[in-house]
C-alpha cells in the first residue's frame, strides 16, 4: 500500500494526524441544530439537553493517545441527550 506524503513530507494517514470522528461543528450542521437559536427554546429542561449537546460536540477534547472510546465520548453523550429529547417528546 502506497502511504501518501504531503508537500511536508509527512504521512496524510498517520494515525496521530487523524480523528476517528467528524468535526462537532459538522455533526451540528447536520443535525439542524444552532447555537443561537436555542436561547429561544422553551421550556428551560429542553434547552439545557440542546446546550448539552452543543458543549459535548463542541467543547469536549480527548488526550492525544485516548482510546477509541474516550475518543467518541463527547459523541455518546451528546447522543444520550438526544435520546432524552426524543424519549420525553413520546412520553408526553
Amino acid at each position: 500500500m502506497n502511504n501518501q506524503v504531503d508537500s511536508d513530507g509527512k504521512d496524510k494517514f498517520s494515525s496521530e494526524n487523524q480523528s476517528i470522528t467528524p468535526s462537532g461543528e459538522a455533526v451540528l450542521m447536520e443535525l439542524g441544530i444552532d447555537a443561537i437559536t436555542i436561547k429561544t427554546i422553551k421550556p428551560l429542561w429542553r434547552r439545557n439537553q440542546y446546550r448539552a449537546i452543543i458543549n459535548w460536540l463542541t467543547k469536549y477534547k480527548s488526550q492525544l493517545k485516548a482510546t477509541n472510546l474516550e475518543q467518541i465520548k463527547g459523541y455518546l453523550e451528546a447522543f444520550y441527550h438526544l435520546c432524552r429529547l426524543e424519549f420525553c417528546r413520546t412520553s408526553l
